[in-house]
């Protein structure tokens, strides 16, 4: 399974979730509607931390010999959890558009996280397009998957040592 390492973000230094979305529409960041109602039910990390984080693509997590529509983030998640890795906190979406960039996204990057109910009450996920970098966090049904295209966030354990460094995003 490839890792590619995407950096380490800080979580927890904000003080509420209406702060985060203040910082991320202060930096440009557009946030879509559905993904502004996500903010009201958004549960921050409570002490600040440093969190390392890895992008992994659906066909590395062995997807590649079934009909990837009907792969859901359950099965995702429990895939990359098997392999040691870690389901990331709801926040690391918008730190990732706060503290990153040059992220090696072709697609969708989608965020592992517990769900937060979107604008339509959908048990949604955090996602960041490729083609608004600047600023574009949407949302990723859970209870739906078009994994063909996306790539998943997950959260690497401390202990673990990434073996390309180079591939990380500044």
């Amino acid at each position: 399974m490839e890792l590619i390492r995407l950096g380490t973000v800080k979580v927890g230094n904000y003080g509420s979730a209406e702060e985060l979305k203040k910082a991320l529409m202060e930096k440009g960041i557009f946030i879509e509607s559905y993904t502004e109602h996500m903010f009201n039910g958004l549960v921050l990390v409570p002490n600040e931390a440093e969190i390392d984080l890895v992008m992994v693509s659906a066909e590395d997590l062995g997807f590649e010999d079934r009909d990837r529509c009907d792969i859901l983030m359950g099965e995702v998640v429990a895939r990359g959890e098997r392999e040691g890795l870690k389901r990331c906190p709801a926040e690391v979406g918008a730190q990732i558009l706060l503290q990153l960039s040059n992220l090696p996204i072709e697609d969708y990057l989608v965020i592992t996280m517990d769900p937060i109910p979107d604008g339509d009450g959908d048990q949604s996920a955090f996602l960041i397009c490729s083609w608004e970098l600047n600023g574009l966090s949407s949302t990723y049904d859970v209870d739906r998957s078009d994994i063909e295209y996306d790539s998943f966030v997950f959260m690497l354990p401390r202990h673990v040592s990434m073996p390309n460094p180079e591939k990380a995003c500044a």
